[in-house]
């Protein structure tokens, strides 16, 4: 981990992560959760939901879970992409207009570099990208808008070959072995200077405790995997839930008893995940994109239902877990 990034992080603490005199989302809020396909995973921003309902049992807020695979912010796409990657941008009106959120929590960058080495033209889109997604936000009137930084990409957990220095292309297939350190980093230490910036209400840094959970437990077992090199596995979506959580200003204490009840609870983490997903989806189809292979879900009324009796349930389970 570059110093830059660790310097910024430290800085960002003290603007955006400091235990909270009062939730980050209050009671009534509806809460937008955007993102790529570390988002559609859901995991990360299920254990967030549940937090809420653990910590905050009698809060009524609403969070709405709409990732999308391969989306960027930017609207780049590589060459050997099968498909043009969706761009936040084509469905955020729609996204805005269904949920009304009064809240809005976004992360993206992983594919916003398009797995190259650093360009100025594609960091400029990035940053353009996001920008417009934060004052699109505002013209829809939502009241906070918190970024979160890419998280790491992980040379040593991908499967096929890296990219070195001088390739004539590259993409998700064969990623830029440096990525992470000359592309995600300073995508990360940008966002960490928004919120001073007046571009966001909070940024978090998720990249810095993710990548050192990965350092720690490799140190353990070098050959150790975290995901596919981009998409974290469990320990990786659990580590990014911490941070978020961490984040939006939560006391540790209280974020690892809640993380430790559900991993001693694995029935009832699973039953956390699969409504949030079933959920997600049916938002996401709703919602509408242009990516190609879309899951079928119940109309959200339906769904809407349906999760709103799971979650009754989860929340009787959370509270006398207590």
């Amino acid at each position: 981990m570059k110093t830059s990034l660790f310097l910024a992080s430290f800085a960002a603490l003290f603007l955006t992560s400091a235990p909270a005199a009062e939730p980050a989302f209050a009671p009534d809020d509806r809460v937008l959760i955007l993102g790529d396909s570390i988002t559609q995973d859901g995991r990360w921003a299920a254990l967030v939901e549940a937090y809420w309902w653990w910590k905050y049992p009698g809060s009524k807020a609403q969070f709405i879970c709409a990732g999308l695979g391969s989306e960027t912010a930017c609207g780049l796409t590589e060459r050997d992409h099968p498909f043009p990657r969706p761009n936040v941008h084509e469905r955020l009106g729609r996204a805005l207009a269904a949920a009304k959120p009064t809240a809005v929590v976004a992360c993206y960058g992983m594919n916003d570099g398009i797995y190259h080495p650093f360009g100025d033209d594609r960091f400029a889109q990035y940053k353009g990208g996001i920008e417009k997604l934060v004052a699109d936000c505002r013209a829809a009137g939502v009241k906070s808008v918190t970024l979160l930084t890419p998280p790491p990409f992980d040379a040593k957990s991908v499967r096929g070959r890296l990219g070195g220095e001088g390739e004539a292309d590259y993409g998700y297939k064969v990623p830029f072995k440096d990525y992470d350190d000359s592309v995600l980093e300073k995508y990360g230490e940008w966002i960490l200077t928004l919120p001073a910036a007046g571009g966001c209400d909070r940024a978090i840094d998720i990249h810095t405790p993710m990548e050192a959970a990965i350092n720690a437990r490799r140190a353990e077992d070098p050959d150790y995997k975290s995901g596919d090199g981009v998409h974290p596995n469990e320990e990786g979506q659990f580590k990014m839930g911490e941070s978020v959580l961490l984040g939006l200003g939560e006391a540790p204490a209280d974020v690892a008893a809640f993380l430790k009840a559900l991993a001693d609870n694995k029935a009832l983490a699973g039953k956390i995940f699969a409504r949030h997903r079933a959920h997600s989806t049916a938002w996401r189809v709703s919602i509408g994109h242009k990516r190609p292979g879309e899951q079928k879900a119940p109309p959200l009324p339906e769904a809407t239902k349906a999760a709103a009796a799971q979650e009754a349930e989860v929340r009787a389970a959370l509270i006398s877990g207590k």
